[in-house]
């Protein structure tokens, strides 16, 4: 993984890895989340 170093086997767990090093911010507070629907969630309430 280019994003944290680690040495994966298999291509599709580059997959799975490149969504948990992403990080979805809040863009008027310090809220932040790995997952894009618990931010949209965030920002409706």
């Amino acid at each position: 993984c280019d994003d944290c170093r680690k040495n994966l086997s298999h291509a599709g767990t580059m997959h799975t890895e490149k969504g948990v090093n992403k990080t979805c911010k809040c863009k008027f507070c310090d809220y932040e989340t790995t997952e894009q629907t618990l931010l949209n969630h965030h920002l409706l309430v």
